[in-house]
């Protein structure tokens, strides 16, 4: 059994990976913050909700993937529009 405690081989990064994590009230995820790229930036994920606490976009960086989706009785989507303004469904 290996004890990850002590295990530190040579050929991997000494380099910390941390994901930051921040949830709302109703333990939704608001936003996500990933591990810096080689550009030394940390890139964020954005999630908005409807006042039904639907998914209503989310944003990573400065792209918008989806944006005011639809929901039908159910609550399954049924007309997002996605991004650069095409419409279609998922």
């Amino acid at each position: 059994m290996v004890n990850w405690d002590t295990f530190n081989p040579a050929h991997l990064s000494s380099t910390q990976n941390t994901i930051t994590r921040e949830y709302d009230a109703l333990s939704r995820i608001r936003k996500v913050e990933y591990p810096q790229g080689r550009a030394g930036q940390r890139k964020a994920m954005i999630a908005k909700y409807n006042k039904g606490g639907a998914l209503l976009s989310l944003k990573v960086g400065s792209t918008v993937f989806g944006r005011e989706m639809a929901y039908n009785a159910r609550g399954q989507h049924i007309f997002p529009a996605m991004r650069h303004g095409n419409h279609g469904k998922i």
